[in-house]
């Protein structure tokens, strides 16, 4: 399955929950060229995607206020 994004969509998603479903979801898109900002209630669990250039946020308002696709695990 591609998931690379098409050049005329948004290419930036908001992702909250970084558990054992949301991390590979963010890494996925991550990898296919989407920005992605993610947010964990645990952080360290959000902070252990930048290696993956993920920004975390450190609360779950402003990724749900981004003006593109959000998704929550």
């Amino acid at each position: 399955m591609d998931i690379a994004a098409p050049a005329t969509t948004l290419r930036r998603i908001a992702l909250l929950g970084t558990g054992l479903m949301g991390a590979p979801m963010a890494r996925r898109m991550a990898a296919a060229g989407f920005a992605v900002t993610a947010w964990n209630r645990s952080p360290d669990k959000a902070q252990a995607l930048t290696d993956a250039g993920i920004t975390v946020a450190e609360a779950p308002a402003p990724p749900c206020r981004m003006p593109t696709p959000s998704s929550s695990c």
